[in-house]
């Protein structure tokens, strides 16, 4: 396999300079071997670099972006895993870089490519084409993650989701089919979070605990039934240091599908998720990942 790198700029992330981020990756020793891609489309992104990649061009891809450029980078991965996804986060919330502790100033992530170790980390895959490393929700998590305008969340973090709750608290239940491992449940629930099993979702919350590469894969499917704000509050703080009780039924397995007779918000890591079907598997430990030594 080459050594040569694929760098994929996205120009519209909010840190980004193009023509910056382009020089500076010509800086990096070794320069030759790498290939620049401003990229504006994503389906083009997959026709020219696709087979290329899939016969072995690239030994790693860099997604050059926020969380939005590594999924669609991930996407390119998976047409031949061996492909290692290097990150230089660019954007809004790089909660995946955050997660993985890879640097925020774009010469220092760039640094650590030369610099740094592969790590694999599990990611899920949604109707065999999209994927995620955090989360996928239906309802009232997809409302909020959804509406919260992105200038709060510079403003206040991670409290802006909580404020932004206020408003959709008062949400009604819906009935959802799952499909967990083959095995059929149906329930009522104001909306359901999948969490990527051993997720990087301390980005969010840094007193979660950290993933745990020994335990089995699964996803943690919970069902949601806050009726007022503090219940909100308090199933959200047990999502996000991992205990699953209370106002939540929690399932687990290696793969889900959910059905809603009605028509409600998506998101796949707080982006909107517009696809109707939604097949959900886990990959144990399926991407590998550059990360800081």
């Amino acid at each position: 396999m080459t050594s040569r790198r694929l760098f994929v700029i996205n120009p519209n992330a909010r840190r980004a300079d193009p023509d910056e981020l382009v020089r500076l990756i010509r800086e990096l020793p070794g320069n030759r071997t790498c290939e620049t891609c401003v990229c504006r489309d994503p389906d083009e992104l997959a026709s020219q670099y696709g087979p290329a990649l899939k016969n072995g061009r690239y030994e790693t891809v860099v997604a050059v972006g926020g969380d939005g450029t590594v999924r669609e980078c991930i996407g390119l991965i998976a047409r031949r895993w061996k492909t290692r996804l290097g990150i230089v986060p660019t954007g809004t919330n790089n909660l995946l870089a955050k997660s993985l502790n890879i640097p925020l100033n774009p010469r220092e992530a760039l640094e650590t490519l030369l610099t740094g170790k592969t790590q694999a980390i599990s990611i899920s895959e949604v109707n065999g084409k999209k994927y995620f490393t955090i989360s996928f929700g239906v309802g009232l998590d997809a409302r909020i993650m959804l509406s919260t305008p992105r200038s709060l969340k510079q403003r206040i973090g991670v409290m802006a989701y909580w404020w932004e709750s206020l408003h959709h608290i008062h949400t009604r239940h819906y009935p959802f089919r799952l499909l967990i491992d083959d095995v059929e449940r149906t329930t009522r629930g104001k909306g359901i979070i999948v969490i990527n099993r051993n997720s990087y979702i301390k980005a969010l919350f840094p007193f979660a605990p950290p993933p745990d590469p020994s335990e089995p894969a699964s996803l943690d499917i919970c069902v949601l039934h806050p009726h007022t704000f503090w219940e909100f509050v308090n199933v959200g703080w047990k999502i996000l240091s991992g205990e699953y009780y209370g106002k939540i039924d929690h399932y687990q397995g290696r793969s889900v599908e959910i059905t809603c007779s009605e028509k409600i918000p998506r998101h796949i890591d707080g982006d909107p998720f517009d696809e109707t079907e939604i097949r959900i598997r886990h990959l144990r430990n399926q991407l590998k990942v550059i990360v800081p030594s």
